[in-house]
């Protein structure tokens, strides 16, 4: 018979330290059960992100905390909607992620990224080799959501980029 082992109030604590924007001990960190979520299925690395909070984040990962941070949504989605490149970059360096992953949608991450009118982390994507060419489940490209988002940088910065992948393969 097997028996589930409950999540222990220290699991609970760090989970609540992260959605109050306190600074996470390793010590506890280390002893914590990290797949604790609260009730809306969000984990301590979602409120990390949300609150912008460097270390909490940095100390999750050391610990192999899950990537998705609720359900259906991975960190480096969530990143682009709190719009801290730092954090991306830290989240993108230390895992093995393709950088075309598709959320639930099939939007890819410069998707939405530009969604989200992050020119810095567009940018990063674009550098890091993202591909603009591919389509999200309703057959938008990153070209179309560069269009629908009028932002005029992210649309330069975009349209001289595929500018300059056309002259590299004539």
């Amino acid at each position: 018979m097997t028996h589930r082992i409950l999540p222990t109030y220290h699991d609970h604590r760090v989970l609540e330290m992260a959605k109050d924007r306190l600074m996470l001990e390793e010590f506890l960190v280390r002893e914590s059960n990290l797949s604790v979520r609260d009730e809306y299925d969000r984990n301590a690395l979602y409120w990390s992100i949300k609150h912008r909070h460097q270390h909490n984040v940095k100390m999750l990962l050391k610990y192999d905390i899950s990537l998705m941070v609720t359900n259906d949504t991975h960190a480096l989605f969530h990143t682009i909607l709190s719009n801290d490149i730092e954090i991306f970059m830290h989240i993108f360096a230390l895992t093995d992620i393709d950088i075309n992953i598709r959320d639930t949608n099939g939007s890819t991450l410069i998707m939405q990224a530009i969604q989200a009118r992050s020119i810095n982390i567009t940018r990063y994507l674009i550098n890091q080799g993202a591909d603009l060419y591919l389509e999200d489940n309703h057959g938008k490209t990153a070209s179309d959501y560069i269009q629908e988002c009028e932002h005029q940088d992210l649309y330069n910065l975009l349209y001289y980029r595929i500018v300059y992948e056309k002259s590299q393969v004539a």
